[in-house]
């Protein structure tokens, strides 16, 4: 009697579970979105204002840019 009553016990936590795992998988939604991005600088060497660099924590880049996402 004990032993059919584990085997019972344990159809209805699998069942549980399943069930669980099927809502949280049937809330998976695609979201649409744009991604917004604009140079903000660049470094170059120019013959009238001499050697422009962009430094961002004390480390040189080349380029700077600002991205946007929006969902």
């Amino acid at each position: 009697m004990e032993e059919y009553l584990k085997y019972v016990i344990f159809a209805i936590l699998g069942g549980l579970i399943a069930w669980i795992g099927q809502k949280i998988a049937n809330r998976k939604r695609f979201l649409r979105y744009t991604v917004n991005t604009a140079r903000l600088g660049f470094s170059t060497q120019d013959e009238h204002f001499g050697d422009i660099q962009v430094i961002w924590n004390d480390t040189p880049l080349s380029n700077v840019h600002f991205s946007r996402v929006e969902i």
